[in-house]
């Protein structure tokens, strides 16, 4: 349904309104004169002063967390009930209805969580835990709140191991403990300081492979974690970063 005032309204065959595409939702104003449908299920609207296009069928959806700022999205899941995403500018958060089928039809709000400020680059669900990868650290989420597991080191990602948690740093890798059901930081191998943004654990042979950008790779024998001996396997100065 087209109207003058109220945009694109799409209602099931009794009569309960789905979706509502307006300018809140990128269309150029919210006076529609007409509306296409083509072979593709696709929706054209002509407008007052040009047309939109929606890709109503695409299974592709775009999300804006904070449509006030220019923000790059990063990282994105599901955790309790809520849809996280981690952007440029923070982490935000929004409830979603588990019971649909296509939960790009929920209508919630999203509200940043607090003390996530900055560049996040990861999330990771471990031990029915969800932490976030951030350039100010690593962070425990909690509902709306972050909780700080170490500071000043920037993380890129977190690998489970056991009981432990082995995370790539801008400063080399950090261990995790679990106890309790809280993670504690245990320490960093001083032995490499360099950032290790892939990180793989290979249980097949006891070791941990790193890369580095210009460096190469990097093999840590799991036995001799206590040692934190670090060996480097090669090296290769025009390896590209991805």
């Amino acid at each position: 349904m087209g109207t003058t005032s109220s945009a694109l309204l799409i209602i099931n065959k009794k009569g309960v309104l789905e979706r509502q595409f307006s300018y809140a939702e990128g269309l150029l104003n919210n006076n529609i004169r007409s509306i296409f449908i083509d072979h593709h299920q696709n929706l054209w609207l002509g407008l007052d002063d040009g047309i939109s296009f929606i890709a109503f069928n695409s299974a592709i959806k775009h999300i804006y967390p904070d449509r006030n700022k220019q923000i790059s999205s990063y990282a994105s899941r599901i955790f309790d009930h809520k849809l996280y995403v981690g952007t440029s500018n923070g982490l935000f958060s929004a409830p979603v209805s588990l019971g649909q089928t296509d939960i790009s039809n929920s209508k919630s709000k999203f509200a940043e969580v607090n003390n996530t400020k900055g560049q996040t680059w990861g999330l990771a669900e471990i031990n029915k835990h969800l932490l976030l990868a951030n350039e100010e650290g690593a962070f425990d989420i909690k509902g709306n709140n972050a909780k700080q597991l170490y500071d000043a080191i920037g993380t890129w990602l977190y690998r489970p191991l056991g009981d432990k948690v082995i995370t790539g740093t801008y400063t080399g890798l950090q261990i995790l403990d679990f106890k309790n059901d809280e993670f504690i930081n245990n320490r960093n191998f001083l032995s490499l300081n360099e950032p290790l943004r892939f990180v793989a654990i290979d249980k097949k042979v006891n070791c941990i492979w790193a890369a580095h950008p210009y460096r190469g790779i990097f093999k840590m024998d799991l036995l001799q974690m206590v040692s934190r001996s670090l060996k480097q396997l090669c090296l290769q100065r025009k390896t590209a970063y991805h």
